[in-house]
């Protein structure tokens, strides 16, 4: 299994953070209209992970982006805080470092929407 795919299940198996965003959880695109609460997330970039102890070609780390969007920038608060500790309490399937969040409000689209923007590198295999 691809690590995109354990960070999809991680996500989407979390009790609390399908209690807030239900199925909405998607990979790089999301459609116009997507009803909020949900999470948004995309690789930025993935490379092979060479150390003097292993050539695995399977061993790989991904920059990752996660964008928690919500009506309220409470929801959108509590939301990004589930993902973090999601991601980083993650010690079995894959191990990661938390990088950067960036908060953002869309007036643009109608329901007005909050937005956290979260950074991480995981690091990982892919098998």
């Amino acid at each position: 299994m691809s690590l995109r795919s354990k960070l999809y299940t991680l996500l989407s198996t979390n009790t609390d953070i399908s209690n807030i965003v239900g199925n909405r959880i998607t990979p790089s695109i999301i459609t116009q209209n997507q009803p909020a609460p949900y999470i948004l997330y995309s690789v930025i970039a993935e490379t092979p992970m060479n150390t003097l102890t292993s050539n695995n070609r399977n061993d790989r780390r991904l920059w990752v982006q996660i964008d928690c969007v919500a009506e309220t920038f409470s929801e959108t608060e509590t939301l990004s805080v589930l993902v973090a500790n999601a991601i980083l309490s993650e010690e079995t399937v894959f191990t990661s470092t938390y990088k950067n969040e960036q908060e953002d409000y869309d007036s643009e689209v109608e329901p007005k929407t909050y937005r956290r923007i979260l950074e991480f590198h995981i690091f990982g295999n892919d098998n």
